[in-house]
């Protein structure tokens, strides 16, 4: 038919999960919203991760702030985390608008 269909190699589908914390100025009365997010593995999905360490892994994307990258894994964890964080904040703003 003409049209291409993306192949997703090693892909993971998980889950982010928004949390508002509200800040409060210095000084005046505005208030605004900090979002923070988490991270969840959709139970569809759960079997894709049977073990604790294929678990820990997802959550430290959003438990780990900072990672060390001096290694390839603190790299890698800083790439996702980044590339989550994007992805999380643009489908809210597409969603929203």
């Amino acid at each position: 038919e003409g049209r291409m269909l993306p192949v997703y190699e090693n892909s993971q589908t998980l889950r982010a999960v928004p949390y508002d914390v509200p800040q409060i100025g210095f000084g005046n009365d505005v208030v605004n919203n900090l979002r923070l997010w988490d991270i969840e593995i959709p139970e569809e999905y759960e079997l894709e991760y049977p073990t604790i360490e294929a678990r820990r892994k997802v959550q430290d994307i959003t438990a780990i702030l900072y990672p060390d990258d001096s290694s390839y894994e603190g790299k890698e964890l800083r790439l996702i985390q980044e590339y989550f964080m994007t992805s999380a904040g643009l489908q809210t703003i597409i969603k929203s608008y």
